[in-house]
């Protein structure tokens, strides 16, 4: 493996721990004595440590070791964390996400791995943590409540390990005999047995952690030096087998045993070893125990490794594309004539391709789980960014995030990232009043925004709602008018709801004030122009003095688009097909059905019962390509009513042919294609059917 897989392999779980620490941080600040969060944090920080001195990222080390330092009488139950603690250790995870960001960025631009920490400021951090820590451990009354008494670590995880002391007799170190060689005490050396006699009358307990790494690390041989050291801190005598010598990752695949004289309970030892990152198991057993299991047929090490790995998503793309084109082959059998097969294989055919059908649909499923991700990925850092907010803006803020369990596609949640900053951004500095302001309103000094994800059917809901002011609708149509995007006349005519969507219009913003957060007349623009660029739509709701809500609808997957497939007449070639998304068609309705109108002069279409009217138009005439195109209204012309979030049109179609689940492909751009055209898809029987874009019309 190439520095550059270490690089970005190190990124990857850096980024990883980054997150397990932010959420434990949080947890904390809520509940300051939740003994799971204090020690997830620990551990995040103990692995940033450790990986940080593997690559020789010297300031990220001394940051994290400070935390470390900083976490580890909190750990030991000797006091509780107040808010100004909290404060700090949240600094210091913002200097470790912030260098961590800035190296990718740079080994990204130029292929240059470094330390971009500030030592004075990471100096100057753990200074200033560590002062705070000592002046808790001088003072009982800054304990952030009742000052906790020292907690047995054996008391934070139960185990069933009985504790046995190898006595100083000789036969108590006499190695037995086994035909499994692969253990401690088979292979442990003259030296450390009679050294093992020595040190067992000194101390309590005799112990063997047998300690399992994940399969994906790289660092293997680092981490069993790491175990090795965290285990020398509480051992009067400690051996391992494997000896700690090699640099070869493969000499530790099968982990590393460790024979250990301590005065530490059994559950202190296992906590110990799931200090250092990478340890996906450890067992530890009393001397006795462990010589009896030693008979067993199954090896522990094998039954235990990991079972997950991490995979390039550029690879896992490019298995997509192979089942992509499996899906067009098998669309293709179905669309062949049967009346032609001979009987003899009509049978087998029809045979084969269910089972082909099967095959294609099972593997698209379990490729697609892989793919999907946990929408916590997106908002667990908003967290640090509306704490970053209320700073800059002296203003209280509380996050709520639910389903944040809930699944999306790896690349959908990447394209996701930046409008969820903007509405996040906008909702802190627009919507959410200062604490005076909300006071004279007799609301809450400290505002809510709300982040909420669920799934709806075949789409991906979420939901960005602040109880902030709101958005007037009487100040949107006074901008209209005065930037001369609509006469008076125009904006007395829109409704409540026609009026708000204008705010996602290019350059329009309803601030007066620039800052450097929001109001510079962009953002909304482009949160709508990149949701609905994944084939999403997004919507927006408010009632002034009450608050917001943006509503976002993504599809589960942008690698198969469900389309209906409709036709255009063309004399020379018969039916054209074309293909829209399913997700903007609000109804069908037979053209004889309803009333067409005239609509200032331009063709209207009545499309229910309450007489509503939109624009009609002729798909034929939207695809101004070729001379040959009829537009005669007969009893197969159908109307497709589509939503196109700020408003909505009729299309008449010459025939609607049917539903499918299509695989999109891009048009190169050499070829060239009308702007309403936004790609293309091969049919099962070979033609082609160019996806309709109608937002670009």
């Amino acid at each position: 493996m190439d520095n550059k897989e270490y690089y970005k392999l190190f990124l990857d779980e850096a980024n990883d721990n980054m997150a397990i620490l932010y959420n434990a941080l949080e947890q904390l600040s809520v509940k300051n004595d939740d003994e799971n969060s204090i020690n997830e944090a620990f551990r995040a920080c103990h692995s940033l440590k450790g990986m940080s001195a593997t690559m020789h990222i010297d300031s990220m080390n001394k940051v994290s070791h400070g935390m470390e330092n900083a976490l580890h009488p909190i750990r030991d139950g000797k006091f509780l964390p107040d808010a100004g603690l909290m404060e700090l250790f949240m600094y210091g995870a913002d200097l470790l996400y912030d260098s961590l960001q800035k190296m990718k960025d740079i080994w990204e631009s130029t292929g240059e791995f470094k330390d971009v920490l500030d030592k004075v400021e990471g100096k100057s951090y753990i200074n200033k943590l560590m002062e705070y820590v000592e002046a808790y451990m001088g003072d009982s009354s800054n304990t952030g409540g009742e000052k906790t008494s020292t907690k047995d670590n054996a008391s934070k995880e139960t185990v069933e390990i009985p504790s046995v002391k190898a006595s100083a007799d000789d036969s108590s170190v006499t190695v037995p005999s086994n035909e499994n060689n692969y253990n401690i005490i088979n292979t442990m050396s003259a030296e450390n047995k009679i050294a093992l006699k020595e040190a067992t009358p000194k101390y309590k307990n005799v112990f063997i952690a047998k300690v399992l790494f994940d399969d994906k690390s790289i660092f293997m041989a680092a981490r069993a030096l790491q175990v090795f050291n965290e285990y020398q801190n509480v051992s009067g005598f400690i051996c391992s087998y494997p000896e700690i010598k090699s640099t070869d990752n493969d000499d530790y695949k099968n982990g590393v045993e460790y024979l250990i004289c301590t005065n530490e309970e059994s559950a202190s030892i296992k906590g110990i070893g799931f200090n250092v990152g990478e340890v996906s198991k450890v067992n530890v057993y009393g001397y006795d125990e462990y010589v009896a299991s030693l008979n067993d047929k199954k090896s522990d090490m094998e039954a235990l490794k990991s079972t997950t790995m991490r995979v390039d998503i550029k690879k896992l793309d490019e298995f997509m594309g192979l089942i992509n084109e499996l899906v067009t082959i098998k669309n293709g059998m179905d669309a062949i004539d049967e009346s032609g097969i001979s009987d003899e294989f009509q049978g087998l055919f029809a045979e084969k391709r269910e089972q082909l059908d099967n095959l294609t649909t099972s593997m698209y499923e379990n490729i697609l789980q892989i793919r999907m991700f946990s929408v916590n990925v997106i908002f667990d850092p908003l967290k640090r960014t509306v704490r970053d907010l209320c700073r800059k803006l002296n203003k209280k803020i509380n996050l709520t995030i639910t389903g944040g369990d809930t699944e999306i596609d790896k690349f959908l949640a990447d394209e996701l990232v930046s409008p969820m900053l903007h509405l996040i951004r906008n909702a802190a500095d627009h919507g959410i009043e200062s604490p005076e302001e909300r006071e004279a309103l007799n609301k809450p000094k400290e505002g809510n925004i709300k982040i909420a994800a669920y799934q709806n059917a075949e789409n991906i809901i979420i939901e960005v709602i602040d109880d902030g002011r709101g958005i007037s609708i009487d100040h949107i149509k006074e901008k209209l008018i005065k930037r001369a995007i609509l006469t008076e006349e125009e904006v007395n005519k829109l409704s409540d709801d026609e009026a708000i969507n204008y705010i996602f219009e290019t350059g329009f913003s309803t601030s007066d004030k620039v800052t450097d957060i929001s109001g510079r007349g962009v953002g909304l623009d482009v949160v709508k122009k990149m949701i609905e660029e994944t084939g999403g739509n997004i919507k927006c709701k408010s009632e002034k003095g009450v608050g917001t809500e943006f509503a976002i609808s993504l599809p589960l997957t942008m690698l198969v688009v469900p389309v209906l497939l409709i036709g255009v007449k063309n004399e020379d070639i018969g039916e054209e097909i074309y293909a829209l998304p399913v997700s903007v068609i609000e109804s069908i309705k037979d053209f004889a059905d309803y009333l067409m109108i005239d609509l200032e002069g331009k063709p209207g279409f009545i499309y229910n019962d309450d007489e509503d009217s939109i624009p009609l138009l002729y798909l034929s005439d939207l695809i101004t390509t070729g001379d040959n195109r009829e537009k005669n209204i007969t009893e197969e012309t159908m109307v497709i009513v589509v939503n196109l979030g700020r408003d909505m049109i009729a299309l008449a179609v010459d025939s609607v042919i049917g539903q499918q689940n299509v695989v999109i492909k891009k048009i190169p751009d050499e070829i060239g294609s009308l702007p309403i055209i936004s790609g293309a898809t091969v049919l099962g029987n070979g033609r082609i059917a160019l996806l309709i874009d109608l937002k670009q019309r």
